[in-house]
C-alpha cells in the first residue's frame, strides 16, 4: 500500500538519520554552513507518536504490533491502547487515538505518562545539541497531551513552533501558552478559500480574529501550503491566480505581524 517514507514523518528509531539523505556528518556540516551565511537550522520533530507497516492491511482491535522495533520506545507500555481518531473537536479522543490506521499505522505514545515524557525530553535534549539546531517545528502538536510541551521545548533549549492543524483563531491561539510559535492554520484556510471561492469577507475576519487571540502574532508562521494540503495549484488552472496567491500570503504575514503591536489594519 505504502513505498519509503520519505518525507520522514513515519518514525521508528528517534536517535537514527534516514540514509537516504545522508550522515551524521552530513547533517553536521549543513548545520556549520547554514551558521557560517548567517542562517538557521529549524527541524521538524515527531514527538506524539510512532510508526508502523501493516503492508496491505488495515489496524484492528487484534492487530499485532511487534513494539520492540522502536527506539527508545520498544514496549507496548509507553502507548496508547489503540482507537481511531473520528472526532477532532474532542481532546480525549485526538489526544488519545491513533491518527493513521490503514496500511501504516501510527501507535500514539502515552505523552500524559511523565516517563515517556522524560524519554522525550532526553531524545530532543541530544538531537539539538548534536546537530547544533536553532528551532524546532512540533508536528501535530493538537495530538499531543498538554502537560507534554513546556517540558520538552524547556529540553530543546530553543525556539519553538507547533503545528496545531485548526481553523478556530481561539482554540490555535491559545497553543501560544505553551509553544510560542504556531503555523498560522485559521488564515491558510481563510486566504486559500478567498483565492479560490472569492470569499474575501472571510479572510479579512480572520485577521482581525487571529489579531485578538493571538498574544505574540510576530511568531504565527503564515504559508502558502504545505506536505498535509493539496497544493495550489490544484485548486486553478489560472496561472495569474497562482502567482499573486504567494506574494498576497507573504504581505498578510507582515500584516498580521505589525498590526498587533501597531494596530495597523490592512487586510490586502
Amino acid at each position: 500500500m505504502y513505498g519509503q517514507a520519505f518525507h520522514g514523518y513515519w518514525v521508528q528509531n528517534l536517535y537514527a538519520l534516514n540514509s537516504n539523505f545522508g550522515t551524521d556528518a552530513d547533517l553536521k556540516n549543513l548545520s556549520a554552513e547554514l551558521h557560517k551565511r548567517d542562517m538557521y537550522l529549524l527541524v521538524d520533530v515527531v514527538a506524539e507518536d510512532m510508526a508502523y507497516s501493516l503492508g496491505n492491511n488495515n489496524m484492528t482491535s487484534t492487530t499485532k504490533i511487534d513494539y520492540s522495533v522502536f527506539n527508545p520506545f520498544n514496549s507496548e507500555d509507553y502507548f496508547n491502547p489503540f482507537c481511531s481518531i473520528d472526532n477532532w473537536n474532542d481532546p480525549n479522543v485526538y489526544q488519545n487515538c491513533w491518527l493513521s490506521v490503514d496500511g501504516v499505522v501510527t501507535p500514539s505514545l502515552q505523552t500524559q505518562n511523565s516517563t515517556v515524557d522524560d524519554m522525550l525530553n532526553s531524545w530532543i535534549k541530544e538531537l539539538v545539541s548534536n546537530y547544533s539546531i536553532d528551532g524546532i517545528r512540533i508536528d501535530g502538536a493538537k495530538q499531543a497531551h498538554y502537560n507534554m510541551f513546556q517540558p520538552f521545548i524547556s529540553s530543546a533549549g530553543v525556539y519553538a513552533m507547533a503545528e496545531v492543524d485548526d481553523g478556530l483563531a481561539s482554540f490555535v491561539c491559545n497553543y501560544q501558552n505553551l509553544t510560542g510559535g504556531l503555523e498560522n492554520y485559521p488564515i491558510y484556510y481563510t486566504i486559500l478559500a478567498a483565492f479560490t471561492t472569492g470569499d474575501i469577507a472571510a479572510m479579512v475576519s480572520m485577521i482581525s480574529q487571529m489579531r485578538a487571540a493571538c498574544p505574540q502574532t510576530q511568531y504565527l508562521a503564515t504559508f502558502v501550503e504545505n506536505q498535509d494540503n493539496p497544493r495550489f495549484a490544484s485548486y486553478t488552472d489560472d496561472i495569474a491566480v497562482g502567482l499573486q496567491y504567494p506574494c498576497k500570503v507573504l504581505r498578510l504575514t507582515n500584516i498580521i505581524a505589525r498590526s498587533k503591536r501597531y494596530r495597523i489594519y490592512d487586510p490586502l
